[in-house]
């Protein structure tokens, strides 16, 4: 059985970003593994932009709860 978890994304069309929000459901840590999914999608994202492109860099970047 594996744990889940939930991802939220908001488009700020007006700032010209995308917030993300990922977090577990259950428990109070989870060792890194939401941080690391977020900044996997944040990288595919900038990769898919390609070289010059802005949507990677539109990504937030926080420390929220960890």
């Amino acid at each position: 059985m594996g744990f889940v978890d939930d991802v939220e994304f908001l488009h700020d069309a007006a700032a010209g970003v995308i917030h993300v929000r990922s977090a577990s459901r259950l428990g109070r840590r989870d060792f890194g593994v939401n941080r690391a999914r977020v900044e996997a999608i944040r990288a595919a994202v900038a990769a898919a932009a390609g070289a010059g492109g802005r949507a990677g860099a539109g990504i937030e970047r926080g420390n929220h709860g960890t």
